[in-house]
């Protein structure tokens, strides 16, 4: 689902310097004199070559993404899941329909028919913090699927995602 592939690691690109000197105290983990929970983010050479190559190639992996959006939205269009914005500013780094309902068994079965639908995110924020009282980000989550939609996908293979889904989902 990444925008760009460089193995692990990333890049954060900014003008404002505040973000960029957190970013800086972030990837350098160790030799602190401070309790602020850091990671060693820092990419090998080869990772930052391997990202060098993919931002050249960025524009077409967005405009893949965006034709691929165009493909689910117009063939989901009526049937019982709500869509992600249609703006054309989205690079659509996921598509996630909120199927009004847990998404649980949706997955499982899109699962054993080879197509690789999630949540959004593995596991909510606050429930890695040990937090309660977000009834809403719960149920969200449990109502949200992300549907596959890496620009390596063949047109095939979107048919295939396409035909799947529908049929799974429940008729209007």
């Amino acid at each position: 689902t990444k925008v760009l592939a460089t193995g692990e690691g990333g890049m954060v690109a900014t003008a404002a310097r505040s973000l960029a000197a957190t970013v800086r105290d972030l990837k350098t983990y160790d030799q602190k004199d401070d309790y602020r929970l850091r990671f060693n983010y820092k990419m090998t050479d080869i990772q930052a070559a391997v990202g060098r190559v993919q931002l050249g190639r960025l524009d077409g992996f967005i405009r893949r993404r965006r034709e691929i959006a165009g493909r689910l939205r117009a063939a989901f269009q009526g049937l019982p899941v709500r869509l992600p914005p249609d703006d054309p500013g989205h690079i659509y780094f996921r598509f996630v329909v909120d199927l009004g309902a847990d998404g649980a068994a949706f997955i499982r079965r899109a699962h054993q028919e080879g197509i690789g639908c999630e949540r959004p995110v593995h596991t909510p924020l606050h429930r890695l913090q040990h937090l309660a009282g977000f009834a809403l980000t719960e149920r969200a989550w449990k109502q949200s699927v992300s549907i596959p939609i890496h620009p390596s996908l063949s047109d095939a293979e979107v048919g295939r995602i396409i035909d799947v889904v529908s049929r799974l989902l429940p008729a209007p």
